[in-house]
């Protein structure tokens, strides 16, 4: 009788547990997201590259304007590398909308940006667009950029 219970409480312990409630606080999630969008403007304009790789997630990537894809780490430093060697190089951005889905795990900020360099021959280049950036939260509670599509 006694191998019955375990077998049943060994059975029952499983699927309790797996049914317990996750509770997330949405609108700190949210708030958190926000700031690190913020952070990553910050940085941005440090033109710190590997503080800039920092805000990405391992298997992020960013889709530039033109639609190429640099992915990782390596191509993520050859593009801000390229980016932050522009002279009078300035990009800024302001963050309109986010949203963190019900699990707290991943979310998003969108928003219009506005870039502004000084090209080889001396005309001073201004550009603007919209982004949209999708954020994965990391297991020490910091979000990540997992994709970067200006």
């Amino acid at each position: 009788m006694a191998i019955k219970k375990l077998i049943f409480l060994l059975i029952l312990f499983p699927i309790g547990y797996s049914c317990q409630t996750i509770h997330i606080n949405i609108d700190s999630e949210l708030l958190s997201l926000k700031e690190a969008d913020k952070k990553w403007a910050d940085v941005c304009a440090l033109k710190n590259i590997e503080r800039m790789l920092d805000i990405y997630d391992n298997d992020g990537y960013n889709i530039d304007p033109q639609g190429n894809v640099h992915r990782g780490k390596d191509e993520l430093r050859k593009l801000w590398a390229n980016e932050f060697a522009k002279p009078d190089y300035l990009l800024t951005w302001e963050l309109k909308e986010a949203y963190v889905a019900r699990y707290g795990d991943i979310g998003f900020t969108t928003g219009s940006w506005s870039m502004k360099f000084t090209s080889k021959t001396g005309k001073q280049l201004n550009y603007n667009g919209t982004y949209v950036a999708i954020w994965k939260k990391q297991s020490d509670g910091s979000w990540k950029v997992l994709v970067d599509k200006s």
